[in-house]
């Protein structure tokens, strides 16, 4: 449910302290991705820093590739995700501590910072909880938008091959249903609109393209090439629309 503040501060008063507090995602996580797509999601991703961490030159490449930043985008639109899930509490996850150490991998430079936030990670993944983590943060400053972007496109190639050839589609729905919540942050994150009045339509291209990813993803689930493909050509069209009024 979401959490609506009603001061332009966005603050709620607890105990005489004034206390940020957040929306949570425009639309249902639930609804959108598996809590099993989340845990493998978060899994993978914690690995795959595991391996840019493993020493002082693997992580200077991945810098160099700009894969840190990005990877640590992904994780914490997808431990934030963990979060709201309906069935966050039993992935076994903590999520909002997984969220916070994947926000310093996010725009870290520094070996030993990085190689203690993906340990706390991983540490999150087993379910160990920081305490001073909180449930709630704002979907706009989880991921750049330049490195979702990126991740994007990473993704949609991986769903073009597995539509291409749609032997086991569910497999892959996981890339379709990340797409889908990145898409949440897309939504939130309107810094990249010029012009206030433009606002709106960034968010309505937002939803629609979530809605067509979150049907493209349920389509693979469900093993059906022939609807995964027409929701994901959909999404496309969208991206080039949207790219198109937006985009440098």
């Amino acid at each position: 449910m979401k959490r609506i503040c009603l001061t332009l501060g966005l603050v709620a008063v607890s105990a005489g302290l004034i206390v940020p507090v957040f929306a949570a995602a425009p639309a249902k996580v639930s609804e959108i991705i598996t809590i099993e797509e989340l845990v493998a999601e978060a899994k993978e991703r914690v690995a795959k820093l595991g391996e840019s961490v493993a020493n002082e030159e693997a992580f200077k490449k991945a810098l160099e590739e700009k894969s840190v930043g990005r990877e640590g985008g992904v994780l914490a639109v997808t431990a934030q995700s963990i979060v709201e899930h309906s069935k966050g509490k039993d992935s076994g996850i903590a999520g909002a501590t997984l969220r916070d150490a994947a926000l310093v991998l996010r725009r870290t430079k520094s070996f030993d910072d990085a190689k203690a936030a993906v340990a706390k990670a991983q540490e999150a993944i087993n379910g160990k909880a920081d305490p001073a983590a909180v449930a709630d943060h704002p979907w706009a400053k989880l991921t750049g938008m330049h490195a979702m972007m990126d991740e994007i496109e990473i993704r949609q190639q991986k769903i073009r091959r597995a539509l291409a050839k749609p032997r086991d589609l569910p497999k892959s729905s996981q890339h379709a249903a990340v797409i889908a919540i990145l898409s949440l942050a897309m939504e939130e994150d309107t810094h990249e609109v010029k012009k206030p009045e433009e606002i709106p339509q960034w968010k309505a291209w937002s939803k629609e393209y979530r809605e067509t990813l979150a049907k493209t993803a349920a389509a693979m689930r469900a093993n059906k090439a022939d609807d995964a493909s027409a929701a994901f050509n959909g999404s496309a069209k969208i991206c080039t629309t949207c790219h198109d009024k937006f985009r440098d």
